[in-house]
């Protein structure tokens, strides 16, 4: 259980400053959205913007990947993705959903949980999206935050985190990522 918070703190450090995100998608599919790339690790596959820069790394603990991904440039509102994982979890996705559903409002004061429902990944026994909305401070406009995590039967631990500004919820096709996000 060490791990999970290793993973929260990779994805919700990125949340922070982001801008947040949105959509209803109940995820479960697989295929590259037009104008986005597959990226893979050895845990998980997404779809990201073709744009956008991507950098991956893993984990500290050496049992799990992570890639960090957002549009050129340096405004600390434009979107961001960090997508984590972590082998042999000993919990279930009620444990990660409640440690995720305690630090975003640590870190993000004032964030409003607005859903929390299972969904279906390819390749998960189970997922939750969780989001979240996100007051203006500290010069980050209001945002939208999007967390998806996916557990599969091997015991792996994916988390999905996407950050957005909440006016640019509707451009940010989070719902491709969403969607296109495979566990193993």
């Amino acid at each position: 259980m060490g791990r999970v918070p290793l993973i929260l703190a990779v994805t919700l450090l990125a949340a922070a400053p982001l801008a947040g995100c949105g959509g209803g998608d109940d995820g479960g599919g697989a295929s590259t959205p037009k104008g986005f790339k597959q990226t893979q690790t050895p845990d998980f596959t997404v779809a990201l913007p073709s744009g956008w820069t991507v950098d991956k790394g893993k984990q500290d603990t050496g049992e799990g990947e992570f890639i960090e991904a957002r549009p050129p440039g340096s405004d600390i509102n434009r979107p961001q993705v960090r997508i984590a994982s972590s082998r042999g979890y000993r919990s279930g996705i009620a444990g990660a959903a409640q440690l995720a559903e305690g630090e975003i409002p640590i870190r993000r004061p004032g964030a409003t949980r607005v859903v929390s429902k299972p969904i279906e990944v390819a390749g998960a026994k189970d997922a939750r999206r969780i989001e979240w909305t996100v007051p203006a401070g500290g010069g980050i406009d209001a945002a939208r935050i999007v967390t998806v995590l996916a557990l599969s039967s091997d015991r792996t631990l994916v988390n999905l985190s996407v950050g957005v500004a909440q006016s640019d919820v509707g451009s940010a096709r989070i719902d491709d990522m969403v969607r296109s996000l495979r566990i193993g």
